[in-house]
């Protein structure tokens, strides 16, 4: 947490400095302004100004107004210099891009794990989709692919009926949610038109911090790190964040039926109720394998290549 001490008053303030330290109500204020960051509404300054009020619960009340009114012009300068520096600690939602600072959201960690539709309470993933299945993600895969291509408000509401469901009862791996159906999820996705803008904004900014997680970055099994990289197409392919449909690769519905061919799980139906991570261990065993075998029969022609993710 980061700490000011104001000496004038005594008082010693804690707010977060990281996004995990960040409460669902914060986080929900730091999505609503930076829609207005990104509409141009606010500047980055303004918007870390407001943003560190906020997370150290400073309230300007009109009191405060009149006292400013009563300093120096270089007493104004000084505060306002001191204003800007402390607005500086909440650079941790900023990624430097060049000569700027982009909002960025890099968290894995579901912030807001609970959302209250009407009198419906729904449960979203665990952290980084560790519990989710195969399935749920290729299809929340398909409306983030869709939402970030076309700004399509349906694949967002879909998008988030898809991670956020009702809860079952007991736990199933782990999973406190109702077992993913595609129809009944398509159906209650008119339901997110009630949710806050920058409650969705932050769903599908998740979804991307954590999609990009296990494509890129190393988890950790069995207190070992592993990259899960060499099963995904390169960055380099993809324009905006976007995959190009035009490169060749299977892309999600071909892992499934080339998984579901290999039997490990069972058929198609299985595979897609099983574990995401159980799925893309499976998929990196294959490709050792694969590079281990590439290694022995290299002068013998071309091996058969495992199919990469989307």
């Amino acid at each position: 947490m980061n700490v000011i001490e104001i000496p004038e008053t005594g008082k010693r303030i804690e707010y977060p400095s990281t996004w995990e330290e960040c409460t669902p109500s914060q986080v929900q204020y730091i999505f609503r302004e930076a829609d207005r960051l990104l509409t141009g509404d606010i500047d980055p300054l303004e918007f870390r100004i407001r943003i560190f009020y906020h997370l150290a619960g400073i309230i300007h009340q009109k009191k405060h107004q009149h006292k400013e009114r009563l300093l120096t012009e270089e007493q104004q300068r000084i505060k306002y210099e001191n204003i800007i520096r402390a607005s500086e600690t909440v650079g941790f939602m900023f990624q430097k891009q060049g000569n700027q600072l982009i909002f960025k959201f890099d968290c894995i960690r579901n912030l807001i794990p609970r959302l209250k539709i009407n009198h419906r309470v729904l449960h979203g993933p665990a952290e980084a989709f560790f519990n989710i299945t195969f399935g749920e993600y290729r299809v929340a895969y398909d409306y983030y692919i869709r939402f970030v291509r076309d700004h399509d408000e349906n694949d967002l509401n879909n998008l988030c009926s898809v991670l956020y469901r009702p809860a079952r009862s007991g736990t199933w791996n782990d999973d406190i949610r109702i077992e993913f159906n595609p129809y009944e999820c398509c159906r209650q996705a008119k339901l997110f038109h009630k949710v806050a803008p920058e409650v969705r904004s932050f769903i599908v900014s998740w979804f991307g911090a954590c999609d990009n997680y296990f494509k890129t970055g190393q988890i950790e099994i069995d207190g070992r790190l592993i990259s899960l990289a060499p099963l995904f197409r390169n960055a380099d392919s993809e324009t905006n964040g976007v995959p190009d449909a035009d490169t060749g690769e299977l892309g999600l519905t071909g892992i499934l039926m080339s998984v579901a061919d290999n039997g490990t799980f069972g058929p198609v139906s299985e595979v897609e109720k099983t574990n995401l991570y159980t799925v893309l261990l499976k998929l990196y065993q294959w490709h050792l394998e694969h590079k281990r075998l590439e290694k022995i029969y290299n002068k013998h022609g071309k091996l058969e290549t495992i199919p990469k993710l989307l």
